[in-house]
């Protein structure tokens, strides 16, 4: 219960009257419980809310550019979009007016100063293709491993790893608190999103390659989402601590 993240209480709470509802339970009843339970569960995730995360912020200088890099549990994260390499969007986000997950989001900015910020899309092939040495494309694992450790802080991924600015809606922005910084790269049916590839199968011929999405509407990381071979994507390359 203390590593639980506002969301997971949150969902935990909706369960617990679901079942009770299930098993014939007043309804007043149910709704006084999960009441009770909220506040309580609410107690220990405000605590520890509270505490201060310091981010570990290095650096890796690959094609002459300067990457930033940021630790997230026992691991060491890109903490820009990949930009180099080969790719069959030859443009960077900031200058696209389509992205395969939807329209670009920074196809208005138009600033070559923005270039880097947005970085790439890259299809799966390609992302696998332009790995540095000593790095490697993330596994759904890495991802969940990710997840783990920041809701083990009674944090939510999403908002833990989302950029403070660019996301629809001043309720809508990050907290950023490791240095990951992720922004909005699309813009699907009017919501800011941002995709990231996994080196995961799913082991389907449709849809063979996991990615993970950060969406400005929840404060999750939804680590099931799927795409083709020829969807783009952006890339954040980890490695392990060593």
């Amino acid at each position: 219960v203390r590593d639980m993240s506002q969301n997971r209480i949150q969902q935990v709470a909706e369960e617990c009257r679901d079942v009770l509802i299930a098993l014939a339970i007043d309804e007043k009843v149910c709704e006084t419980i999960v009441k009770f339970y909220m506040s309580i569960m609410n107690i220990y995730a405000d605590v520890k809310k509270n505490v201060e995360v310091e981010p570990v912020i290095g650096s890796f200088n690959y094609a002459n550019y300067e990457y930033k890099t940021c630790q997230i549990g026992d691991k060491i994260w890109f903490a820009e979009n990949f930009s180099c390499g080969n790719t069959s969007y030859l443009d960077p986000i900031s200058s696209l007016f389509k992205g395969f997950f939807g329209e670009s989001y920074g196809k208005n900015i138009g600033k070559d100063t923005d270039n880097q910020k947005y970085g790439r899309l890259y299809t799966w092939k390609e992302a696998c293709d332009c790995v540095p040495d000593g790095w490697r494309l993330p596994t759904i694992e890495d991802f969940q491993d990710m997840v783990a450790y920041i809701e083990s802080l009674r944090y939510d991924a999403g908002s833990a790893l989302k950029s403070k600015k660019q996301w629809h809606g001043e309720s809508d922005q990050g907290l950023d608190l490791f240095g990951f910084c992720a922004y909005p790269t699309v813009l699907k049916n009017g919501e800011s999103q941002a995709w990231f590839w996994t080196a995961s199968a799913t082991g389907e011929n449709d849809y063979p390659h996991y990615c993970v999405c950060l969406s400005a509407n929840n404060n999750e990381l939804n680590l099931t989402s799927k795409a083709t071979d020829g969807y783009q994507a952006c890339v954040r390359y980890v490695r392990d601590i060593e």
